[in-house]
């Protein structure tokens, strides 16, 4: 839809749309959550010193990690069914970390995430 001043845009609310038909195709779910943290995450890292970033190790990853002064957070994401994270094992024998969270159903619920400053978790 193209906006023009004569077609003005019909307001919407925040919940206009169900979320639960997206929750019942899990994979695409999952990106969804993972999408949302990681622009919550990149949102708040210039004005609060941090930096984002990726890590992989041959079949082992981490979603997130974040930077602050030398100190270093792993974040794992896991909004489906399967909780396990091997990743978050072999980033933390190869870089020994400050602190390593799992985000989801066995540790840090995600809306939880979505409502706290990110340079709190340092």
């Amino acid at each position: 839809m193209v906006w023009s001043k004569s077609k003005p845009l019909k307001a919407l609310t925040p919940c206009s749309a169900p979320i639960s038909p997206l929750m019942k195709v899990i994979h695409r779910w999952v990106r969804w959550v993972e999408a949302a943290i990681g622009a919550h995450l990149v949102n708040h890292q210039l004005s609060h010193g941090y930096t984002v970033h990726y890590w992989r190790y041959r079949n082992d990853e981490v979603d997130f990690v974040l930077e602050k002064r030398g100190k270093v957070i792993g974040i794992e994401v896991k909004s489906g069914a399967t909780q396990k994270a091997p990743g978050m094992e072999a980033f933390r024998k190869m870089h020994d970390p400050d602190k390593i969270l799992l985000v989801g159903n066995n540790g840090l619920p995600w809306k939880e995430l979505l409502t706290i400053n990110p340079s709190q978790l340092f």
